[in-house]
């Protein structure tokens, strides 16, 4: 099994799926309480004490002078609630006793409670996966972050590719049934045997769009997905005899496949600047019918559209027309400081960029994917 990091187009828009790292409470901040002053008081604390002072508020500056109070504070007055406005942040030495100092508030007629802070903390779920070192774009997206919030293992994602290696070491637990659309035949994986000689490097792209979607996660084998545990559905869309395995000249038999078989999220890596009409009602049946439909923009460095990434439903009777951004996701690739990615092409002078324009919706990180790879028919590599 080899192992080794490629530079790859943007195969998969899933890689948006960067959310805001949630916060949890394992702890109390030190040297501050919250103190809540009883509604039907008529009590208002203010910090340094006023000159003159006497009554329940007397009592508590008392007991903020024995506690050594250095602040007190209304955190939540913003909100303009009559209780919030009679919450009060208190800041005090911490070399104190805080339990006694709540315990000696609590004595008090005009506190309806005072409690400890609790510390919230950033909370990053961090999978076992031995391989995820290598995984530089979960840290892009902040990956950790939204695990905390989610770890999936609900939706249905479809491969609609060359192929994926379903006995994947990495992959196995997580397929669903697939479809050879080329063939018509249920053998989604690539032709390792029989009328191809493939070798590892051919039919493996779909392979390496599954990793990304839906390895299995926290397993200790291999690579952590984005998807954590997505189902992956695998939709073959080559013929096993393809002299040029790059040409999906299935790919719309797989769009219209997933969608008939329940695919939550459909992925379509690749694309034409051509358009056609029955193409695009593919597309608009498969949305219809409940999928979501994501495509990568392209790399040929250009503005002009690629389809079905491009395809809308238009308002002015031509379908094709890209204004309708809620039936296909366009997705373009940005490198690690947000700029657009740029490739250089190995074996020439020339280079490759992703493509750009009014008709892309969103752009994620795609420069270099470590994931999962077709390398045999009974194992898998990584690349």
């Amino acid at each position: 099994m080899k192992f080794k990091k490629q530079h790859h187009r943007p195969i998969l828009a899933l890689l948006l799926l960067g959310l805001a790292g949630r916060l949890f409470a394992q702890d109390y901040q030190a040297g501050v309480i919250y103190l809540k002053i009883a509604d039907t008081s008529n009590v208002e604390i203010t910090f340094p004490p006023p000159t003159n002072f006497s009554g329940d508020v007397a009592l508590i500056y008392q007991i903020f002078d024995d506690y050594d109070v250095t602040e007190v504070e209304k955190p939540f007055a913003v909100l303009a609630t009559t209780r919030l406005e009679r919450i009060y942040r208190v800041y005090f030495d911490d070399s104190n006793d805080v339990s006694a100092f709540i315990s000696d508030l609590d004595t008090l007629d005009v506190v309806e409670y005072a409690e400890q802070v609790p510390l919230m903390k950033l909370l990053s779920t961090v999978p076992n996966d031995p391989l995820i070192s290598q995984q530089s774009y979960l840290d892009l997206i902040r990956a950790f972050d939204a695990f905390d919030l989610h770890q999936g293992g609900n939706a249905t994602v479809a491969i609609v590719d060359d192929g994926v290696l379903t006995t994947h070491e990495d992959l196995a637990d997580n397929i669903v049934a697939g479809w050879d659309v080329a063939d018509n035949d249920n053998d989604p994986n690539p032709p390792f045997s029989g009328n191809h000689p493939a070798s590892p490097s051919q039919f493996s792209h779909g392979t390496t769009v599954a990793g990304v979607a839906g390895a299995v996660t926290n397993n200790d084998i291999g690579i952590a997905s984005i998807g954590w545990n997505n189902h992956i559905m695998p939709v073959k869309c080559v013929r096993d005899d393809a002299d040029y395995p790059s040409n999906i000249t299935h790919g719309y038999n797989g769009v219209a496949w997933a969608a008939a078989n329940g695919a939550d999220v459909i992925n379509v890596s690749w694309g034409s600047t051509l358009f056609a009409q029955s193409d695009y009602e593919v597309i608009f049946a498969a949305r219809n019918a409940g999928a979501i439909i994501v495509a990568a923009a392209g790399n040929e460095n250009t503005i002009q559209p690629l389809y079905p990434a491009a395809y809308g439903e238009g308002t002015t009777g031509e379908s094709w027309e890209v204004d309708d951004r809620l039936l296909v996701v366009a997705v373009a690739s940005v490198d690690s400081d947000g700029s657009r990615s740029i490739w250089e092409n190995a074996g020439t002078s020339g280079s490759s960029a992703s493509n750009f324009g009014q008709w892309v919706d969103i752009s994620s990180y795609g420069t270099a994917i470590y994931s999962t790879a077709a390398g045999s028919s009974g194992g898998g590599a990584y690349k």
